[in-house]
């Protein structure tokens, strides 16, 4: 088992990411800009493209973590999505 420093199981970090990316994608067909974890369950994703807040909104419920819509980042909306780690 390889860990990250808040003790994290680095396969359940990539697997959470992976199901993070996979739902990125089909809210925001132009893709990822950022995708990175900050530990303690918490991942920052930043797309490609600026949504609206509605948009934005919107996407939170396409997550099957917990997602925050933060508004605007430098390359696109930024989200904060929190997982259960086992």
């Amino acid at each position: 088992m390889i860990e990250i420093d808040d003790g994290s199981d680095m396969l359940d970090v990539w697997a959470v990411a992976d199901s993070i990316a996979t739902v990125a994608q089909a809210v925001c067909p132009s893709g990822v800009w950022e995708l990175r974890y900050c530990g303690g369950g918490t991942f920052v994703l930043e797309l490609n493209a600026h949504l609206g807040n509605e948009q934005g909104c919107a996407a939170c419920a396409q997550f099957y973590q917990q997602a925050d819509y933060e508004g605007e980042g430098e390359h696109g909306s930024r989200f904060a999505i929190t997982a259960q780690l086992d």
